[in-house]
């Protein structure tokens, strides 16, 4: 059976929330694995994460909490938290995801704001992060929720269900939750369907590495109608990471542009090619990581672009090995399920007059920010979602991303964007396939190499660091100093650590 089967499914059957989706895939896969945790060993059937859901739901959720409050989960990559995600979808409870480098007194905040009195956890966290609130509920999930049980009924509603995503940006003193309709979850899932050129199959193989929480609540829908198979691992380095696809069949993983530029090189080194997809996205990504990837490893790769408050995918992009050095910088069209636009009204200290802040508009959109009306007003305006990025359209409308306001570089009185030199660099230096630039208030710039995704690293540092200055001289008229790094330090969400980079540069 394929997507389009699927489509038209959707509105026969009337698959119009992530409960109906669940019990189809419960009558349709039941016996079928669902997940395999391959560091614990450990698995779970479309069958048995319904019935232990369904337990949790009835037996634990809809007795601790009322129905209009959110279930919250933390833990590492784990089959938990879809078993979570699941009661919280059959008792039709809001569902918050918590990442498990927070502390303890964000998690407290984040569950006060939302007015959250229970977590679930899984065991393979750190219990000193969980709060000690007499009025919170903590619980284990694996030791209350039995292997074996019977099916539960459930009442349906028509109420409309949310799904809580936190910012990258959240912080104990500044919580930044994204509230998610259930109409925009799903939403995303069929606009995976409809993406050009993309053609999706029954019962993949996805592997879920870390950060797993984003790619976890985008694809998790797409897996259950097309009844495919969660791999799911803890591991980071890049040969593990390879040996996990070779040996469980991976079809499809998700990787962030970090990460993905240090298992290319790594692939390439080893003269290895990984029979698998891999999207990658959520950040900008070195198009000589995208080059290597499709001309010398002949990688099948999907690059995107989205964000936790507009669902991906906005815009897609299958590389192809005749693309010349100009598209492989982009992140594809924009999908016929978005509506993406430039505003232009700030960009007058810019050369390129043609580049403007990215504005969204798509059926994916969330709601706004939990509790913060002031957040929400001003990204949230007439129907569009204002972000952060900023970006321009080439000739073919084909969509780049330039970056953040914290990515603009103020240099000799102008004012470039840090990728504009980053690009640069890699059109004439194609071993180099990440690197950050970043400068501090007194206009010095820096340019940090990850040395873990060098293809040729045997090349003298020395001469390395002469030529990027050379280049960066000729092109834009500044100086720059140059230094090495084994890896680039990343966010939770698997995106460049900039302010641990400006620390570690300028001591601050």
């Amino acid at each position: 059976m394929g997507w389009g089967l699927y489509f038209l499914l959707y509105y026969l059957s009337g698959l119009r929330s992530a409960l109906a989706i669940l019990e189809f895939a419960y009558r349709h896969y039941g016996k079928d694995t669902f997940a395999v945790d391959v560091d614990e060993n450990r698995s779970i059937s479309y069958k048995e994460l319904y019935e232990q859901a369904s337990f949790i739901s009835s037996n634990i959720i809809s007795k601790v909490i009322s129905q209009h409050q959110p279930v919250a989960f933390i833990g590492k990559n784990s089959i938990d938290y879809f078993l979570i995600r699941c009661a919280s979808i059959i008792s039709q409870r809001p569902f918050l995801a918590l990442h498990h480098h927070l502390d303890r007194e964000t998690i407290s905040n984040l569950l006060a704001s939302t007015n959250c009195n229970l977590l679930f956890y899984s065991s393979n966290i750190d219990t000193h992060q969980l709060p000690e609130d007499k009025d919170i509920t903590v619980l284990d999930v694996r030791a209350n929720s039995p292997i074996n049980i019977s099916k539960t009924q459930n009442k349906h509603t028509n109420r409309q269900n949310y799904t809580y995503n936190l910012s990258s940006a959240t912080t104990a003193r500044q919580p930044k939750i994204i509230k998610i309709s259930e109409r925009a979850w799903i939403n995303s899932l069929y606009n995976y369907i409809r993406i050009p050129e993309k053609k999706a199959r029954k019962k993949t193989s996805f592997l879920c590495m870390p950060p797993f929480s984003g790619a976890g609540s985008v694809t998790f829908l797409p897996m259950l109608l097309s009844g495919g198979r969660y791999i799911i691992t803890k591991q980071t380095q890049p040969s593990d990471i390879y040996r996990v696809i070779e040996e469980e069949s991976i079809d499809t993983t998700y990787m962030p542009p970090a990460f993905f530029s240090r298992f290319i090189a790594f692939c390439k080194q080893k003269g290895l090619r990984p029979a698998c997809e891999i999207i990658v996205g959520s950040d900008r990504i070195n198009p000589n990581a995208i080059k290597t990837a499709i001309q010398e490893i002949d990688l099948r790769l999907t690059v995107s672009y989205g964000m936790a408050e507009v669902l991906p995918p906005l815009t897609s992009y299958i590389p192809s090995q005749h693309d010349n050095f100009e598209r492989l910088c982009s992140v594809g069209k924009v999908n016929p399920t978005a509506n993406i636009q430039l505003d232009l009204s700030h960009n007058m200290s810019f050369k390129n007059k043609e580049i403007g802040r990215i504005k969204v508009k798509a059926t994916t959109m969330a709601d706004g920010y939990h509790n913060n009306s002031l957040q929400t007003k001003r990204a949230f305006r007439e129907g569009w979602f204002l972000t952060n990025d900023f970006g321009r359209f080439d000739k073919y409308n084909y969509l780049h991303i330039l970056g953040r306001d914290i990515e603009i570089l103020t240099l000799n009185g102008r004012q470039f964007f840090s990728k504009e030199i980053e690009d640069a660099i890699a059109e004439k230096l194609e071993y180099i396939l990440n690197m950050r630039c970043i400068d501090n208030s007194e206009g010095d710039l820096t340019i940090f190499i990850e040395e873990d995704s060098l293809l040729e690293r045997d090349r003298n540092k020395t001469e390395i660091a002469h030529i990027i200055k050379r280049i960066v001289q000729k092109q834009f008229s500044v100086d720059c100093s140059v230094k090495f790094i084994d890896s680039l330090p990343t966010t939770f969400a698997g995106k460049i650590d900039l302010l641990e980079l400006k620390r570690i540069a300028y001591g601050r």
